[in-house]
């Protein structure tokens, strides 16, 4: 049984070797072997998530500490020590990270310094440098040292200015450099969790405002005290205004009426984004059912047998409401030589999962990528018999299949980024089980005699399918 799900259930996901994965991850925090960081890379993703969270900390917990003169207790201090060493080896780091410009990747260390000079380094500057804790240590015994520190730590918020630039790089890892800002405006829930961020911020320091602009509202308690300013910045923003809580002082009153004002547009921002993130999410949805409506209309007008309409209904579902096929609907409709090229891409792409192209050059992959043939497969259709010699492997791009034993008995489903029979192009040998498709199945199929002829000219490549068939029949055995 093991012999059996090695050789059949292989998925893309897993097929990587583990030593080629680990110097992949290393070579990719570095480009072309400069000091230059790799904006995409593992490191720089997992640095700019702590980023974040160090970004929101400040943004949230300062304009609180001030408000409400809370004091900084030990752990505050410590925390903000070791957050300012954090954000000023963060400096360091973008004078040495590469950046986009018109979609090419700057890796030159002088440009990279230059950019970063013009751009963040002042405001990155001014909210690390720790001022607060440089007055803590020279005098902490008055009452207004304290006062000070307070208003100095309104300088760490400033680098809030940056979250959007930060989650940027977050959600455009993995893709490339060039489509990485749409693909970031297109994920709904990116969008979403950045306008709550900013509303969420807002509304701290709109309630933390109301509390100092009001102090005789307090009643010293600073948890009831807040939930007091946040519970009168929510119901003026919203409109609502119930008018258990006014002002009663003109500074008061003109802070009202600005909230009131920036309520107005804050609401139909919020609104409006809402709006948009919904139809934007069912846009394609709605195109399908039009679709599907229109394909009812046409076989009821022409009396199509029912059996019939069954069987277009689920083919026609089958290629409409997969996301990759969608995907390739948008490549059909680019020139015929721009899909030929990026059809090789993506399947090279899909080979390299393989264990048995891991060690391939790239030529060879493009090579076998042109000798990739198309099937398609119908419910309840045998791709592999078992017992039959086996002269062919299988890419399952769309669809479910079922593998099932000699004797019938079902042992694993694969789903669309699975292969199989991979076996059967390393050596002569009958199929070990039997895989049947369970929906209609679009397949990528490599014959042994086209892969015989890309292997024949790389000895190299040949040597270690050799090796790694002789590792298979001796496992066998």
């Amino acid at each position: 049984m093991a012999i059996l799900l090695e050789e059949i259930t292989y998925n893309q996901l897993n097929g990587c070797d583990e030593t080629k994965s680990k110097i992949n991850i290393m070579s990719r925090n570095f480009i072309d072997g400069s000091t230059a960081l790799n904006p995409e890379s593992r490191f720089r993703q997992i640095w700019n998530y702590i980023l974040l969270i160090a970004i929101s900390w400040y943004a949230l917990t300062v304009p609180v500490y001030i408000a409400l003169k809370l004091e900084l207790g030990d752990w505050t201090i410590w925390l903000d020590m070791a957050l300012t060493t954090f954000f000023f080896v963060d400096i360091v780091l973008n004078f040495h990270t590469a950046y986009l410009d018109e979609d090419t990747l700057i890796t030159d260390k002088e440009k990279i310094r230059e950019e970063y000079m013009r751009t963040w380094f002042s405001i990155d500057l001014l909210a690390t440098i720790p001022f607060d804790l440089i007055l803590l240590s020279v005098n902490w015994e008055q009452q207004w040292v304290f006062d000070a520190i307070r208003l100095l730590r309104i300088l760490k918020i400033f680098r809030i200015f940056r979250i959007t630039d930060v989650v940027s790089s977050i959600g455009a890892y993995g893709n490339t450099s060039l489509v990485s800002d749409v693909v970031l405006d297109a994920k709904s829930h990116i969008k979403v969790s950045l306008m709550l961020f900013w509303v969420l911020t807002g509304l701290n320091i709109i309630a933390c405002g109301w509390i100092m602009i009001n102090p005789t509202k307090l009643i010293g308690d600073p948890f009831t005290d807040y939930v007091y300013g946040l519970y009168w910045a929510i119901t003026t923003l919203t409109t609502v205004g119930y008018g258990d809580i006014s002002p009663d002082t003109n500074l008061g009153r003109i802070y009202t009426m600005l909230i009131m004002l920036v309520g107005v547009g804050m609401y139909g921002l919020v609104i409006g984004n809402i709006s948009s993130v919904m139809s934007s999410s069912k846009a394609a949805q709605t195109s399908q059912r039009e679709k599907v409506v229109t394909l009812a209309n046409f076989l009821q007008q022409y009396q199509i047998p029912k059996d019939l309409q069954r069987d277009i209904f689920s083919f026609y579902q089958h290629y409409l409401f997969e996301k990759e096929v969608q995907l390739s609907g948008i490549v059909s409709d680019l020139p015929i030589e721009l899909q030929k090229n990026t059809n090789v891409y993506v399947n090279v792409f899909m080979l390299r999962h393989v264990p048995i192209f891991a060690n391939a050059s790239q030529e060879h992959l493009v090579e076998i990528c042109h000798r990739l043939t198309s099937r398609i497969t119908s419910p309840g259709d045998i791709i592999v018999k078992a017992g039959e010699v086996g002269d062919e492997m299988y890419f399952l791009i769309h669809g479910i299949v079922e593998v099932l034993t000699p004797d019938g008995k079902s042992i694993a489903k694969l789903r669309s980024g699975s292969f199989f029979g991979e076996l059967a192009l390393l050596q002569d040998g009958k199929r070990m089980a039997t895989v049947r498709a369970n929906t209609y199945c679009d397949l990528y199929v490599l014959s042994k005699e086209n892969f015989k002829h890309v292997v024949a000219s790389n000895p190299d490549f040949k040597k270690q399918l050799d090796s790694m068939a002789q590792q298979r029949a001796n496992i066998k055995g």
